[in-house]
């Protein structure tokens, strides 16, 4: 009846309405429309036993906020705009969709009930997402083979960490390098927490997720039990390597469940914590330039400038320890992975995602990496080349400069390069 006053464009009040009867009248007490319904007696259903459609009120009964346009009756009418991977419309769309479609005004404060409503039509309550957590975890490693699931509760029987890692994430993570990126991010639904992600980079430099947690909080506890479960398919070896922010709770996390990696630091990172204190010295770049340099040679010729004309700098980045920011004194091979940037760019992408329900957000982050790995999967067929179409380009923009070098070999495995004079 909500819709059909709305649709029609009049306002109705209900003289009575229970279990069994309820009976509507329009807000104009000489109007003639009327409409009664009774409780069928074998069933929950109502049938109109008697409705008068002709309206005898005058236009000054029809408003333009109207009172049968509850937030619950908008929401259902524009919840096909919500869903897995849809952000949606905003408040500010949701006001000028139901004026022009519905001709109905409303307000900000009461657009944003109505997207609300919609939201929770569609995904449900966040504390149903949940309670169903547990079923969505069963049935992703029931349909995903190899995948690997957790989920742990307080004493008091309350959610406190959920893991989850797609097998086919895991299993293309063994033809890639060794690399991982590492980060948390917040999320904004009704009950915060945060996200937690683990990625790599595949040979066409693409974002590759292996692995996520959700946890009450960014903390020692939180990340060590996200390694654990992590460390269930991918084992702690000497030629693995973690790259992550400055923070103590990821690296006491990492010296506890992956001992025998290498832990490298974000060069960003690096670069923020000492561009307050010497931002003004024009050292930063050389820093940078240090930070990315391929052999301890270079490094040197690099950090001995930055030591003449700012030992307290030198100093600084001495004592932040070299096999943790330089590539050239890290125990494992960081190739080009010097930033946690791969996992930035995943909480970037998910932003949106992040202020709904944990079973939406999780079911967005799996529909997106299925049209990821199919999109790359089709492309990957029709590639001929020997190497990626990322390193092909590479190849094809430093061809003109390997023209001018002379090639000198050694033996079967090495040769000297030197430059055209």
């Amino acid at each position: 009846m909500k819709k059909w006053a709305l649709e029609w464009k009049f306002e109705y009040k209900t003289v009575s309405s229970n279990k069994s009867r309820v009976l509507l009248s329009c807000v104009d007490e000489n109007c003639t429309w009327r409409m009664r319904a009774i409780k069928l007696p074998v069933s929950d259903f109502f049938v109109v036993k008697k409705y008068v459609h002709e309206h005898t009120c005058d236009t000054t009964h029809r408003k333009a906020n109207h009172r049968q346009a509850s937030a619950k009756l908008l929401g259902s009418l524009i919840s096909s705009n919500y869903g897995e991977k849809k952000e949606g419309l905003k408040p500010k769309q949701i006001i000028e969709q139901v004026r022009m479609l519905h001709g109905v005004h409303i307000n900000y404060k009461q657009a944003w009930r109505v997207r609300e409503e919609a939201q929770i039509l569609v995904r449900g309550t966040p504390e149903d997402s949940y309670y169903n957590l547990s079923r969505w975890l069963y049935k992703i490693t029931e349909t995903n083979p190899g995948s690997l699931t957790y989920q742990h509760v307080d004493a008091a029987g309350k959610f406190k960490y959920a893991f989850v890692a797609f097998g086919p994430s895991i299993r293309g993570f063994s033809l890639m390098r060794r690399v991982i990126a590492v980060d948390g991010t917040f999320l904004k639904g009704k009950f915060n927490g945060t996200l937690l992600a683990a990625c790599a980079q595949d040979g066409n430099y693409h974002l590759y997720p292996l692995a996520f947690a959700v946890v009450d909080a960014e903390n020692g506890a939180s990340w060590k039990w996200f390694f654990r479960g992590l460390s269930q398919k991918i084992p702690d070896a000497s030629d693995l390597v973690f790259v992550s922010d400055r923070a103590n709770s990821i690296s006491s996390a990492l010296e506890d469940v992956y001992p025998l990696s290498h832990h490298g630091i974000c060069r960003i990172h690096l670069l923020r914590n000492i561009t307050p204190t010497y931002a003004k010295t024009g050292l930063l770049p050389l820093v940078e330039s240090a930070a990315d340099a391929y052999t301890c040679h270079e490094f040197w010729l690099i950090f001995k400038d930055i030591k003449d004309k700012c030992p307290e700098l030198a100093k600084y980045l001495e004592e932040s320890d070299f096999r943790k920011w330089a590539r050239s004194y890290a125990p494992a091979n960081r190739y080009n992975i010097m930033t946690t940037n791969i996992a930035e760019s995943l909480n970037s992408m998910l932003k949106m995602p992040r202020e709904l329900p944990i079973i939406s957000l999780l079911e967005t982050i799996r529909l997106t990496m299925t049209t990821w790995f199919f999109e790359r999967r089709e492309a990957a067929a029709k590639h001929k080349h020997l190497v990626t179409p990322k390193v092909v380009q590479k190849l094809v923009s430093r061809l003109g400069a390997a023209m001018l070098l002379n090639v000198y070999q050694v033996d079967r495995s090495e040769f000297e390069v030197k430059m055209k004079q």
